[in-house]
C-alpha cells in the first residue's frame, strides 16, 4: 500500500468520523429543542398543578411524586442541554 493510498484511506476515516458527529449534533439539537417546545407549551399546566399547590400547602405540598415530577421534567433537559454541541471544538488532525 503506498503512502497515497493509506493518506485517503485516512482523510476517508476522518469525513465518516466528522459525518457521524454531525448527524449526532443534529439529533441532539432536535431533542432539546422538542423538549424546550414541550415544556413551554405546558407551563400553564405545571403552574395550576404543581406550583400553586406547594405555594399554597407549604412543606406538606412537595410530596415525593412532586420531587420526581420535577426531577423527570428537568434533568433530561438540563443533561441534554449539558452534553449540545452549540460550541465549536478545536481538535488538531495530523495526516
Amino acid at each position: 500500500m503506498t503512502s497515497t493510498d493509506q493518506a485517503a484511506t485516512v482523510i476517508e476515516a476522518l469525513i465518516e468520523e466528522q459525518e457521524y458527529d454531525l448527524v449526532q449534533s443534529y439529533c441532539i439539537t432536535s431533542t432539546v429543542v422538542l423538549l424546550a417546545y414541550h415544556h413551554l407549551t405546558t407551563v400553564d399546566l405545571e403552574v395550576e398543578y404543581f406550583w400553586k399547590r406547594v405555594c399554597t400547602q407549604g412543606r406538606k405540598g412537595a410530596t415525593w411524586a412532586w420531587a420526581l415530577f420535577l426531577a423527570n421534567r428537568y434533568l433530561s433537559l438540563v443533561n441534554y442541554i449539558y452534553q449540545a454541541p452549540w460550541w465549536p471544538v478545536s481538535s488538531d488532525i495530523t495526516v
